[in-house]
């Protein structure tokens, strides 16, 4: 039942309605307790920010595996999510390793995750964003950009999908480091899908839905789409 504002001036002040300012106060308060304490994030406000709404970690980085791999105190073997670096034997192997180390080795890093957080290998997936002097970098796209890992991007994961490929095509189109390299055999044309692409002949260009054909390799590079794994194109 309402009360009489005549009655309600004569009752005690905690009894009175609570002024709007107040409500505003209480419910800022509990969204606060509830959400824990603020975490400082490696990203400058701006344009080029890290999404706020994304979970994100911290960890020191102890071990480099190799050019996408690397270990953190917290949070063991993590995936860097999005790029394929050449595996061992492969060339520049070494070079991508040795750039990502020169990045993270021994420095606290922020970890931003994706829809996936853990691989079939029970490898934390994430992307690493370190602090270089003034600077914000998001690691996996710094090899991209210099030619040291290919764009591989596997959905739901899609978190810094467009600057990743952005990357990959100054690369390209600059011929820096894997694609400096002499290019596997040539085909007539390519099985080009939303991601990825591949010989005619591989079996994984049977499963592409709605599949284009393309025959320039640089230009489709340049769009940012990832070498079969398989076929190798």
């Amino acid at each position: 039942m309402r009360v009489p504002a005549a009655l309600r001036r004569g009752l005690p002040r905690g009894l009175r309605r609570p002024s709007l300012g107040a409500v505003v106060i209480f419910l800022i308060i509990v969204f606060a307790a509830a959400r824990g304490p603020l975490r400082k994030t490696l990203w400058r406000a701006g344009p080029d920010a890290a999404p706020l709404r994304e979970a994100r970690a911290q960890d020191r980085i102890v071990h480099v595996v190799d050019g996408d791999t690397i270990v953190g105190a917290a949070h063991g073997t993590i995936r860097v999510l999005s790029i394929d670096t050449p595996e061992a034997g492969q060339p520049l192997f070494a070079e991508a390793a040795a750039a990502l180390a020169q990045l993270v080795a021994g420095k606290q890093v922020e970890l931003l995750f994706d829809v996936e957080t853990v691989d079939r290998y029970g490898r934390a997936l994430a992307h690493v964003l370190v602090a270089d002097g003034a600077e914000r970098r998001l690691a996996g796209e710094e090899l991209v950009r210099r030619g040291l890992a290919s764009v591989f991007i596997i959905p739901p994961n899609l978190l810094f999908a467009e600057r990743l490929k952005a990357a990959q095509k100054e690369a390209v189109l600059n011929d820096r480091g894997l694609w400096a390299l002499p290019p596997p055999a040539p085909e007539p044309y390519y099985v080009v899908g939303a991601y990825k692409f591949h010989r005619p002949s591989c079996a994984h260009a049977a499963q592409i839905p709605n599949p284009r054909m393309q025959k320039d390799r640089k230009a489709i590079l340049a769009q940012g789409k990832s070498p079969c794994r398989a076929c190798l194109p």
